[in-house]
């Protein structure tokens, strides 16, 4: 069989065409993503319940969900690891007739938010978002 110059430059052609479809070099399909802090360093919540009741009835929430804690002793406090952007929130109820009950939410040791109640069974109770 004899190749003319007609089938050599269709040849030729079909062979550039198919070279300039595939990439000049192989890379990933999808590129590795970059961890941000918020996946590879979660924040310290520090939860704080303190005054001049001696017990207390204790809600928070945690990376788990809401946990509920009964006859707690005063001053308490509670750590969690959570995520920056999740939700956080503590409520503590005294459970006296009288004095007065403070609730406290620390992000690595910023407060981020406090509450005070004076009375009896009064509810203090604080909420934010992890920055």
């Amino acid at each position: 069989m004899t190749t003319t110059p007609r089938t050599l430059l269709a040849i030729a052609a079909v062979t550039a065409l198919m070279s300039g479809c595939a990439p000049a070099t192989t890379a990933p399909a999808t590129p590795e993503p970059t961890p941000t802090p918020a996946t590879v360093y979660p924040e310290t919540v520090v939860y704080r319940a303190y005054g001049d009741a001696y017990l207390a009835d204790l809600t928070m929430e945690t990376p788990s969900g809401t946990r509920q804690v009964a006859d707690v002793e005063l001053p308490a406090e509670e750590t969690w690891l959570m995520h920056s952007g999740e939700f956080v929130y503590v409520s503590a109820q005294s459970k006296g007739e009288t004095g007065s009950i403070t609730c406290e939410i620390a992000v690595d040791g910023k407060v981020i938010s406090r509450n005070e109640s004076d009375g009896a069974y009064v509810i203090a109770s604080c909420q934010g978002t992890v920055p």
